[in-house]
């Protein structure tokens, strides 16, 4: 609730400022407070979505990087590559 509050309040500042400066659009200035300004849980639950892509990621990586070196030794039969 007070997080509404606030953002609403921010908001209708930027309003105001936008009104004040004759932007030719001053509805973004509102809009844009109430984009930028999430809780930080849901910026923390981001930041840690991002932080597991990066290891998956960097899992992917170093699997196809194993993979890579791994199939040279497994010329010489079809059916070894294939079935690991």
């Amino acid at each position: 609730m007070i997080f509404a509050a606030k953002t609403t309040a921010s908001g209708l500042i930027a309003l105001l400022i936008a009104f004040t400066l004759n932007l030719d659009q001053p509805s973004w200035a509102l809009l844009t407070v109430f984009i930028v300004s999430q809780p930080r849980q849901v910026l923390a639950k981001a930041l840690e979505e991002m932080d597991i892509a990066r290891r998956k990621l960097l899992g992917d990586d170093l699997d196809s990087v194993a993979t890579s070196g791994a199939m040279p030794a497994f010329r010489a039969t079809r059916i070894a590559a294939v079935t690991g």
